[in-house]
């Protein structure tokens, strides 16, 4: 190609013989910053699309990313169910050492029994053995066909997938992953604001920055810090106050109080979840083998019904640090004796708390019905109607706001002391 042609990229940019590494004109200088803004925009496909090629081409890439795939245990550990009931932790390890070199390997026993209850747990050294052994997901073992998956993803009875709504939380609450950050010296950079915390994981750049004044563009002492996940948004949080530009700089979730304190490692809301989906067959034991693989529990209990002794089909676990909640909840769908089973923050499940008191409006109006079948109506934000004393008559008043007059309701037993539709004056 003669030179002055070819397209403008093409002459912006040469490729160095040997290494395959793009070299601009003058030299190849392009920031990190420069490539993760690149990225921002690009979806998870997109960006797995671009690391597969660039991998299969460079062995350091390959390396490097193997090497940060099986950091995290979690993702080492196979779950295997349809196991016979006599097998044994010899015969179990035997059965997956030909995948590579065995970290962990044991069946669960029943405790009375004394005999295996069908499922166990092999972690392997390195993430190879580990897909290794994935790439044989079912397999037959002493006349029954065995079934292995990751112990950190949940699937379906079938050996399916689940749907989009195993997706990892991270990817749209950012309530766990956005911080307030106060205290801050007014002489701090928003570079050097961004550099404190890029050590905990990856931030979303666009969604952190310090807050300046507008007018006089000087910082307003306080910013914001948006991590990619919400485990290293926890990481950060695990010390809540840190030392930027000669002050103690101090952190919190950015949905809550900024004034809100005490111990990060305290707050319960952020280290208890609620699972729910459970087989009612199962154990204490198989509960907390699933859910202490993540971090040290403080608790971690199946709920039972107190007068048959029966289990109620969820449970509770409280992890002594947030982080291991979060790494319980990067895949809130998991398999558990054959059912899958649903994981969120116990806190979240108070929200669905109006609708505990919709059922509770709902039993009041079956019992507070009048003569004629007409429920009374909640007046929704507004004072309720005061309800008269068993036995008493109801002491005047207006309809609430909204609504259309209704009769007084007369005491249990007594008839109506008053025309239909009449209300009496205050």
């Amino acid at each position: 190609m003669e030179e002055g042609t070819g397209t403008p990229l093409e002459k912006k940019r040469k490729l160095e013989e040997g290494n395959g590494t793009r070299i601009a004109e003058g030299g190849f200088d392009v920031s990190e910053k420069r490539i993760q803004m690149m990225l921002e925009p690009l979806s998870k496909e997109s960006i797995q699309a671009i690391l597969c090629k660039v991998a299969t081409e460079n062995e350091d890439v390959y390396n490097l990313i193997r090497e940060k795939a099986g950091e995290d245990p979690a993702f080492r550990k196979l779950f295997v169910r349809g196991l016979p009931y006599t097998c044994t932790d010899e015969e179990f390890r035997k059965l997956f050492s030909m995948h590579g070199e065995i970290e962990e390997a044991a069946v669960i026993m029943d405790k009375v029994k004394g005999t295996c209850k069908g499922f166990g747990f092999v972690t392997f050294k390195d993430i190879d053995s580990t897909h290794s052994a994935l790439e044989t997901p079912t397999r037959p073992f002493e006349g029954r066909e065995i079934h292995c998956n990751l112990a950190a993803v949940g699937h379906s009875v079938d050996g399916t997938t689940n749907d989009a709504s195993s997706k990892p939380v991270d990817e749209n609450d950012e309530s766990l992953r956005k911080l307030f950050c106060r205290g801050l010296n007014y002489e701090t950079t928003n570079e050097e604001f961004l550099n404190m915390f890029r050590q905990f994981g990856e931030l979303e750049e666009t969604n952190s920055t310090v807050v300046f004044d507008k007018t006089t563009g000087k910082s307003k002492g306080y910013g914001f810090i948006t991590y990619r996940s919400k485990i290293d948004a926890m990481k950060a949080l695990e010390n809540p106050e840190k030392q930027l530009g000669g002050r103690t700089i101090k952190l919190n979730l950015a949905s809550n109080d900024p004034k809100q304190g005490g111990s990060f490692e305290g707050n319960v809301a952020l280290r208890k979840v609620f699972v729910r989906g459970l087989n009612y067959d199962t154990t204490q034991e198989e509960f907390q083998s699933l859910f202490q693989q993540y971090g040290e529990t403080e608790d971690c209990n199946i709920a039972f019904d107190k007068s048959t002794g029966a289990s109620k089909g969820y449970g509770f676990v409280t992890y002594t640090s947030p982080v291991s909640a979060m790494k319980c909840l990067e895949i809130p769908n998991k398999e558990l004796d054959g059912k899958t089973i649903i994981c969120n923050l116990a806190e979240k499940g108070k929200r669905s708390r109006p609708m505990n008191a919709m059922r509770q409006h709902q039993q009041q109006q079956h019992h507070h019905q009048t003569g004629y079948g007409y429920q009374q109506q909640q007046s929704y934000g507004y004072p309720q109607q005061q309800q008269p004393a068993y036995g008493t008559y109801p002491p005047q008043h207006k309809p609430a706001y909204g609504a259309y007059p209704q009769q007084q309701q007369p005491a249990y037993g007594a008839y109506p002391q008053h025309r239909p539709g009449y209300t009496y004056p205050r």
